[in-house]
């Protein structure tokens, strides 16, 4: 197991070593620039792990509405060299716990995602044809996939329930 410490702080030289990860390897993320990935990890919020001081992933929130009151989870990034050393799940479990108030939701169609999701029990799995007004919002600008699933935190599902949404 690799010992690693969680940070909200990211530099531009960290944001870097994520964008030139994301370009290379990964096919479900859009890629984006290291000032844009900086922008958005301190504009909305986000974690850093850290191995050895040197960044190891990232996962970063993202703002889905002009009220700022839905928010997106998403953008998890590990370093192929750090995965399966749980960066990844601890990044998700903390975000989700840090963030535990706001509306906020996940969608993925990474399998170990969805699988973290799952084992969460204040997570919950809601049909597309249950997410009544926050579809279009989801899906703006970007239809889901197929193999996509929506993820909402308890505070989100409760207001989705609850009729506000």
């Amino acid at each position: 197991m690799t010992n690693f410490i969680l940070t909200s702080g990211l530099t531009l030289e960290e944001a870097e070593i994520i964008a030139q990860g994301i370009a290379s390897e990964s096919d479900h993320m859009i890629p984006k620039t290291p000032e844009e990935i900086l922008s958005e990890f301190h504009a909305c919020g986000g974690l850093s792990a850290k191995v050895s001081g040197q960044v190891a992933g990232i996962i970063k929130l993202s703002v889905l509405d002009e009220e700022k009151e839905l928010f997106e989870r998403g953008s998890l990034f590990v370093l192929p060299e750090y995965r399966k050393h749980r960066i990844g799940t601890t990044l998700i479990y903390e975000i989700n716990k840090k963030f535990q108030d706001l509306a906020l939701l996940s969608v993925t169609n990474v399998p170990a995602v969805k699988n973290i999701n799952n084992a969460d029990e204040n997570q919950f799995l809601v049909p597309r044809e249950e997410l009544g007004s926050l579809l279009p919002i989801i899906e703006w600008p970007q239809a889901l996939l197929p193999e996509d699933e929506v993820f909402l935190n308890t505070t989100l599902y409760n207001r989705l329930k609850n009729g506000e949404f």
